[in-house]
């Protein structure tokens, strides 16, 4: 079986699996026709088809496992952009910390009050991902820390622990001494 084909069959059994968990009949058909078809080549057709179909409830004529697929991918792109912007703003801090005479003369600043806004407009799309941030703020730290060795050079070595809570670091009158 060449590597396309087994990711197929694995596919189906997962969308099989949703579908019991849905408790909706998911056919091991193969998807070469119709709104499958159109969710392999078209995604933004799909999308709006998919609409337009949930708003008039004709849940019948839906792709109930590409639409699971999707749905859980939003999730996982929010919670992964805000990791990302996290990530910008610690480095972004941490350098501030470390060379605090530079402040003035970078964009520091610039880039730090943007990702604060950009992940504040996250959270208040999906306030969980607060938890999220929390929870992951050792790991986010860590990351950031490395960065900011690699751009300023081996003599920074940063704290062992993230020397900020999350409320500081989203709070726009914070700036580390």
């Amino acid at each position: 079986m060449k590597g396309m084909e087994f990711y197929a069959v694995l596919k189906s059994l997962r969308n099989l699996k949703l579908g019991r968990i849905l408790g909706v009949e998911v056919s091991m058909k193969p998807t070469n026709s119709g709104p499958a078809k159109l969710y392999e080549v078209d995604f933004c057709e799909w999308s709006r088809r998919t609409a337009t179909l949930l708003r008039e409830k004709r849940f019948d004529e839906l792709q109930l496992p590409e639409l699971a697929e999707e749905v859980a991918d939003m999730g996982k792109r929010d919670r992964r952009e805000a990791r990302s912007r996290s990530i910008v703003l610690l480095t972004q801090l941490l350098k501030c910390k470390a060379q605090p005479e530079l402040r003035a003369g970078s964009n520091a600043l610039a880039i730090i009050a943007d990702q604060r806004e950009q992940v504040a407009l996250l959270l208040e799309d999906s306030p969980s991902i607060h938890k999220m941030l929390e929870h992951e703020l050792p790991l986010l730290f860590a990351r950031a820390s490395r960065v900011v060795v690699k751009e300023t050079g081996a003599a920074y070595a940063p704290p062992a622990d993230c020397p900020f809570t999350l409320a500081e670091i989203l709070n726009s009158d914070f700036l580390p001494e």
